[in-house]
């Protein structure tokens, strides 16, 4: 389940499953949670030989702080979803009991496991202390809109309205049961275990880390929850929240849960009866299984060893056991501090400043005091004369100087009194803010000057992450989040525009559209994140209904290719977003933020632009991951993403969604009724099998009879991609020949949506010849990419490889046309790296401004590419792309591929079935150097010139291999040596034997 995997808790069925591929109803992710388990081995490994040492006892009372974020629809507390605080310190209790092996319903275990129930020594309580430091009751409300639904794909949605650093906070999000919908019951984080060094400041802030569960599941029956209730959902999810999984392994038999005190099971058991599973009763008692509250009761030593090991280990999960949220703030009788500026973005036309002055003293404050800020050289002071009941916040107002220039600037404030107040080291406050200039409508950003422009990252970005730097692609500059460490995972950089104003009067919408690029890479990419939020009149607080755009992870991705550090210069290496900035009639000055969550790759932003235009009330539109070029795997699962581009709240019901794999259709009719808020997405999970050998066309149609859709462009898709089927072996060659027909060995010319792509010619210089082209000739298609797909290469017998090809191109002034060879070790569904890359004046024979066609060998180069890293790999697929700058034709052929890491020393173009021998004469060691039209058999004599038989050889497969052989003969002696294949005479060379006596 891995890095940032999730367990949803389906009410109906019981099945808890992680955001990733699908497996059936349960899915998981394919290989990052070994990476998981893997280093909870190790670290469990080290924590029993610390044990051992007598570092650590399992008699250590771990103690969790949680803050309960309770969601309502605006209900008096203790009515309807704004559960009353009896009801969750219910839920506390619950909790405390199982984890402490204190269930009532104990006694029901199995005498087979009642000496596997232990007390894992982990107990919860409601946090006592906020993260500001002031006194709380662990309980925060909030209302939101009446008709809110959420997925789990909503989940940083649900985090961003109400959340405390996950650092030193166990979140619990209770929602109304209906925002849920009827299937879900909840969902969890696993622990990120690999985080260093993250400031609870800054950590997470537009992440998820915590559980959500239903209102309904909060508690027992007792205490109001839903009928059949023991509130053992909450002790599932945070089993899972500190790194348990489900007692079948979320497969069958075979599948591990990592603890053998568990029973194998073929999956989860949904009611209270108990089976003879795998060979051996279950363990329906288990918390990590899926049996009624009433029937569950323990966890085993297996399971508390894990638990503690991730409490003792991990880096997010580790400070919650000494959290400030533990403590009971011991108030002093007089303490007036600063709480907080709220905010450190300041506009031109606004520069109004909120200092948060709180009473952190038990006794009311009844002194005069006065509020300081230092800015520049100059102070401003404010005197109050008023009292302040004990954890009251007073907000402090300054306005700054007009004449301040746009940029950034540090504060100094500081608070004082004649009364002597008992604690002074929360007096004083230092911070930097930024001041933004004004921008009018329309407004574009493109970065071609090199410099950042008026944007400016934002203050809260940590030291040692890269911020922003620009960087120049042969035709492009363009912005770089870019992070040198996986020290910084989960880190935060923000980019904040300038301030746009605008008359409202006559303004329709206003449309941000701007295109980005990133490939995700397992399994730290999992921490990559992209969120595009709107601060409305100039704020750096954000709200649920102003986050325009998230995607994390895989959702994040937009390419197969993994750059690395170079440059996406692939059309489809990027993905353009048009967002409408809704709810923003009343005001008349708004930002946007770009926030980059640090993960492992790099992401890059481009061509912003913003602009009025009418957005249509009712726009529902289709996308899908489905973007590789190709696959050798038998099936594939994917996502059809249904977004609402419109202006107004759509109600999904008895729509219909059809998929169309090469003709075969696929339909799906939701029963379901539920509300698309603007610029929300529903995901549907599709499995694509039954391929074609070769070219495969996807397709897929949303109808929603309900809404008059007035965009029906969006609401079809098509996609081409490749199953390919082909095989073969190094050495190789292809010289498209015989490309068209019906031979195994050969490769894809790929066609796009558009376009036919690369097209097989006859060579004008020799038309018995033919060589692929790319028509770039004053194509007006910039951007366009054209795909040659190699077979799958097995590499594993090989020590060394290589590969070569010959290309012509005459450059076309500035027109920066590119080539590109990439390299993937799973059949093109991602390429790990871009091999070769040219474009312009590096890619180019010649310059030249006419229409260019080869005429002879000399408008031919031949490149060398050294592929020995990647021997020993099973599946490794070529792909050389041309992308289309407006520029010249291009042209390739003759790809060979070698075993060996340099082109052999003796290349004649245009000649084949021929042997070079060399030296000669020679002394003890001779060298063959084939070069062949084909793959074949040579069988090699050596006859001295009486006929007699000195020495012979068969060589399978030969194509364009050298052979080094060793041979002690007389000296000064000649020798016939005679190549054979297929029963024809190759070739007969005479060699002299030159040996040292």
């Amino acid at each position: 389940m891995g890095l940032n995997a999730w367990c949803y808790c389906l009410l109906a069925w019981g099945f808890c499953f992680a955001d990733a591929v699908a497996q059936g109803l349960c899915p998981v992710m394919d290989d990052s949670g070994g990476a998981l388990e893997t280093w909870l081995e190790d670290q469990i490994q080290e924590r029993r030989l610390e044990r051992g040492r007598g570092l650590r006892t399992d008699e250590d009372l771990y103690i969790l702080p949680v803050v309960v974020h309770v969601y309502h629809f605006g209900e008096s507390i203790g009515f309807g979803s704004n559960l009353s605080a009896d009801r969750i310190r219910n839920q506390i209790q619950i909790l405390n009991q199982s984890f402490h092996n204190e269930n009532p319903d104990g006694d029901k275990i199995h005498p087979l496991f009642l000496d596997l129930a232990v007390d894992a020594n982990i107990s919860f309580v409601l946090a006592r202390q906020d993260p500001y430091g002031l006194p709380t009751d662990g309980i925060i409300r909030k209302e939101i809109p009446i008709y809110t639904r959420w997925g789990v794909e909503d989940k940083e949605e649900i985090s961003s309205i109400s959340y405390w650093p996950s650092m030193h906070y166990l979140n619990l999000w209770v929602v109304p049961s209906r925002v849920l919908g009827k299937d879900l019951r909840g969902f969890a984080q696993f622990p990120p275990y690999i985080l260093q060094g993250i400031d609870p400041r800054h950590a997470w802030r537009y992440r998820f880390d915590g559980i959500v569960v239903k209102d309904v599941d909060i508690g027992d029956a007792r205490s109001g929850a839903r009928m059949d209730s023991d509130g053992h959902t909450v002790t599932h999810e945070i089993g899972h929240y500190l790194g348990l999984r489900h007692t079948w392994g979320d497969g069958g038999c075979e599948e591990d849960d990592y603890c053998t005190d568990t029973p194998s099971a073929d999956g989860p058991n949904t009611n209270c009866i108990r089976r003879a599973l795998c060979g051996r009763p279950e363990m329906m008692e288990n918390y990590m299984n899926y049996t009624p509250d009433r029937c569950m009761g323990m966890f085993t030593p297996c399971q508390k060893e894990r638990m503690r090991t991730v409490l003792e280990k991990s880096s997010i999960r580790s400070p919650l056991v000494s959290s400030p949220g533990l403590e009971k703030k011991k108030l002093r009788t007089q303490d007036l501090g600063i709480r907080r500026l709220s905010s450190r973005v300041v506009c031109t036309g606004d520069r109004k400043l909120t200092l948060e002055i709180a009473n952190y003293g038990e006794d009311i404050w009844e002194h005069p005091f006065w509020v300081l800020l230092r800015l520049e050289g100059r102070e401003v002071r404010k005197s109050f004369d008023q009292s302040l009941d004990s954890s009251e916040i007073l907000e402090v107002h300054f306005l700054l100087s007009s004449a301040l220039a746009s940029g950034s600037h540090r504060l100094d404030f500081e608070i004082g009194s004649s009364f002597r107040d008992s604690f002074q080291e929360n007096n004083e406050l230092a911070e930097e803010i930024l001041i933004f200039a004004d921008e009018s409508l329309p407004y574009q950003e493109d970065w071609e000057s090199e410099t950042v422009g008026s944007w400016d990252a934002h203050p809260d970005n940590l030291p040692g992450t890269t911020v922003f730097k620009t960087a120049s692609s042969p035709a492009n500059t363009m912005l770089a989040f870019q992070v040198s460490s996986t020290d910084y995972l989960s880190h935060q950089t923000s980019f904040l525009s300038p301030v746009f104003s605008y008359d409202r009067q006559g303004v329709e919408d206003i449309v941000f559209k701007f295109r980005y690029s990133y490939v995700h890479s397992s399994p730290w990419g999992d921490y990559d994140a992209l969120s595009v939020v709107v601060f409305p009149d100039c704020r750096d607080d954000f709200s649920l209904r102003n986050i325009l755009f998230f995607a994390s992870a895989k959702s994040l991705g937009t390419s197969l290719v993994h750059l690395g550090d170079k440059l996406p210069t692939m059309s489809g290496a990027w993905r353009e977003l048009s967002l409408p900035l809704q709810n923003l009639a009343k005001y008349s000055r708004f930002q946007i933020g770009i926030i980059r969550t640090h993960g492992a790759g790099s992401l890059y932003v481009d061509d912003l632009v913003l602009q009025t235009q009418k957005v249509h009330e009712y726009d529902v539109g289709l996308g899908t991951d489905v973007f590789l070029r190709s696959t050798c795997q038998a099936s594939l699962l994917t996502k059809l993403r249904l977004r609402n581009h419109g202006s107004r709240s759509v109600l999904l019901e008895n729509y219909s969604l059809k998929s169309v794999l090469n003709g075969e259709e696929q339909t799906y009719e939701s029963q379901e009724k539920r509300f698309l808020e603007p610029l929300h997405t529903q995901i549907h999970e599709l499995s694509l099998n039954s391929f074609l050998s070769g070219k495969n066309v996807f397709q897929a149609f949303l109808e929603i009879p309900s809404i008059d859709d007035a965009n029906r462009v969006n609401d079809r898709i098509q996609h081409i991609f490749y199953f390919n089927t082909r095989r073969d072996f190094f050495p190789s060659k292809e010289s498209f020949e015989d490309l068209d027909e019906k031979e195994v060995y050969r490769w894809y010319l790929v066609e796009n949506n558009s376009s036919a792509g690369w097209q097989k010619i006859s060579d004008p210089s020799q038309p018995e010849n033919h060589i692929i082209k790319a028509n770039f000739y004053a194509n007006s298609s910039v951007g366009e990419e054209y795909w040659l797909l190699s077979p799958v290469y097995d590499l594993t017998d090989l020590e060394e490889a290589s590969m070569s090809f010959r290309l012509s191109y005459e450059g076309r002034g500035d027109r920066q046309d590119i080539l590109q060879v990439l390299i993937s070790t799973n059949c093109g569904e991602d390429y790990e790296e871009v091999l070769y890359q040219r474009s312009g004046s590096d890619l180019q024979i010649r310059p030249s401004f006419r229409e260019s066609q080869p005429s002879s060998d000399k408008d031919w180069r031949r490149e060398y590419i050294d592929l020995s890293p990647w021997v020993g790999k099973p599946r490794i697929q070529l792909a050389m792309v041309g992308i289309n700058r407006g520029g010249n034709h291009l042209y390739i052929d003759d790809i060979e591929f070698f075993t060996t890491q340099h082109l052999p020393a003796f290349r004649e173009e245009g000649i084949e079935n021929f042997v070079y021998v060399f030296p000669n004469p020679f002394q003890e060691y001779l060298y063959f150097h084939f070069q062949l039209d084909k793959k074949r058999d040579i069988h090699v004599w050596l006859h001295d010139l009486s006929g007699r038989l000195i020495w012979e050889q068969t060589y399978l497969r030969v194509l364009n291999q050298e052979y080094k052989v060793f041979l002690s003969l007389p000296p000064g002696r000649l020798y016939l040596l005679t190549f054979m294949n297929d029963e024809n005479v190759l070739q007969r060379v005479k060699i002299l034997s030159d040996q040292i006596p």
